[in-house]
């Protein structure tokens, strides 16, 4: 798997601290995609996304393994 996405949180700067940033964004971790679908209607687009998180690729879920040393 090569294909990897970062999610993040915004929130928008009401204090005085920082004045220079509008928006405060945190990082919520890295996911790998692992499967997409696009459907479209009358009313809009939609788009789901299956994601797991990286540590899948750990443990072979995604992709295989890493093997011990030896």
């Amino acid at each position: 798997m090569n294909k990897k996405m970062t999610l993040e949180i915004g929130y928008v700067n009401e204090t005085k601290e920082y004045p220079e940033y509008e928006i405060l964004w945190f990082p919520l971790g890295t996911y790998v995609i692992m499967s997409c679908s696009i459907s479209q209607s009358d009313t809009g687009i939609v788009a789901s996304l299956q994601l797991q998180d990286k540590m899948c690729l750990l443990n072979g879920s995604a992709g295989g393994t890493i093997p011990a040393a030896a």
